[in-house]
């Protein structure tokens, strides 16, 4: 097994506090009714096979095993066991994936049924909880915070239009919020957040993820206007490196920060709302007195609408938006005193390989993402922290590669800088 995922805490949201049986449960499988459906120890089940041809999914049934054995869309097969809360995912090069969320599949008159929660979390179903014993389910869309037990609105996302509608805790009509424009990045699992603000606005996150590596392959964001439905989107793609990736978003007060993909929005949570967009890659450019760089550019860290920290891994600019110039930082933070620590670590880590100058040179210049080199490659990386009294903190990440493993360390070398000393 490559991974496992105990999600005990998914389980205690998703259960019902509803009686062992119900006299009529009524499921609706992309609006159409479905016979079969039972509530068994507070999870609620449906025939397997209409949500398979639903989806266009071919499946093999072992009676000695008892297992039912579907192929999914990447190759790789799904194995599930009656009466066994544990499935497997595996893939063509042996990779698998165990996976435990609650409600083990049933045979219940010669039919496999299946819990709605697994049908959600092992095949994609969006499954839209109207009571403990109804419940439709969507093929084509996703379906978030759909519990009713924690009063909290139910979002509905089409994946063919992009229409984004809501359900009020409390009310039983759909709302349309926006039709969104949903990248289009291939990938076997998607998911979406969503949230209403303070201001009546709404929030929304999408992703579109691999399985296999569980990595995302494109992260798609969205503040809407609660009263117009205009919709203010930014990307973030999963090629970014896990440690020195950009903040999601960045809440201030009654604002926040859209980051993504050389581009930022100042979002402001008012009726209506207000948004200024950053070219961020034409203002590091300005600030490095060069051509726009190729790759794309992020911001780390922003502080009271007055400062920002972009970077592209390797070159970081702090932007004052008030005087409209930016600094390099890079050199700046990278000073002959944290250098001179690092190379001390390494020595002491690699002396048969960084005693050697030109290795502790080769070294300075892969700073940046480790995505971008090869496979178990030493490499330094910067990351920086929060905002504190006047005060940059950053650090130096000395990501080294332990021969002979597939692990790696990380050893850090942190400092601190005056804004005012840097712009």
């Amino acid at each position: 097994m490559k991974k496992l995922f105990a999600a005990m805490l998914m389980l205690a949201l998703l259960v019902w506090p509803g009686t062992a049986c119900a006299a009529e449960v009524k499921v609706y499988l992309d609006g159409k009714p479905q016979s079969g459906a039972f509530v068994q120890d507070e999870q609620l089940y449906m025939p397997l096979r209409p949500v398979l041809d639903a989806l266009g999914l071919a499946s093999e049934w072992d009676s000695k095993e008892q297992r039912i054995s579907v192929a999914m869309p990447d190759g790789s097969w799904l194995h599930m066991y009656i009466g066994q809360e544990s499935s497997m995912r595996v893939w063509p090069d042996g990779q698998s994936c165990e996976c435990i969320f609650g409600g083990a599949p049933q045979m219940r008159r010669g039919s496999a049924c299946i819990s709605l929660q697994n049908a959600d979390f092992l095949l994609g179903v969006g499954v839209d909880y109207l009571a403990a014993d109804e419940a439709r389910l969507y093929t084509d869309r996703l379906v978030y915070n759909a519990w009713p037990e924690l009063n909290r609105d139910t979002y509905i996302l089409d994946l063919k239009t992009g229409a984004l509608t809501c359900r009020q805790s409390g009310q039983n009509e759909e709302r349309l919020i926006a039709a969104l424009q949903l990248p289009a990045d291939a990938g076997d699992e998607r998911h979406m957040a969503a949230m209403r603000t303070t201001a009546g606005n709404y929030y929304m996150t999408y992703r579109v993820s691999a399985a296999k590596s569980n990595r995302n392959l494109c992260y798609a964001q969205y503040f809407i206007d609660g009263q117009s439905g205009q919709s203010y989107q930014t990307f973030l793609r999963a090629s970014r490196d896990g440690r020195s990736a950009a903040p999601d978003v960045l809440w201030e007060k009654e604002a926040l920060w859209l980051n993504g993909d050389s581009e930022l929005y100042y979002v402001q949570d008012t009726s209506p709302v207000q948004a200024t967009r950053y070219d961020l890659a034409v203002m590091q450019a300005a600030a490095l007195g060069g051509t726009e760089p190729a790759k794309p550019v992020y911001c780390y860290w922003a502080q009271a609408g007055q400062y920002l920290l972009l970077g592209d891994y390797r070159d970081f600019v702090l932007y004052d938006l008030q005087k409209e110039r930016g600094q390099l930082l890079t050199e700046r933070l990278l000073t002959a005193e944290v250098r001179a620590r690092a190379e001390e670590l390494l020595l002491k880590i690699a002396p048969e390989v960084y005693s050697q100058p030109e290795e502790m040179a080769a070294f300075w210049q892969r700073l940046g993402p480790g995505n971008a080199l090869p496979p178990q490659t030493t490499h330094p990386c910067l990351t920086f922290s929060v905002y504190d009294g006047g005060m940059l903190h950053f650090s130096l990440e000395l990501i080294y590669y332990v021969p002979n493993s597939e692990n790696y360390a990380i050893h850090n070398v942190s400092s601190q800088i005056a804004l005012n000393e840097l712009i």
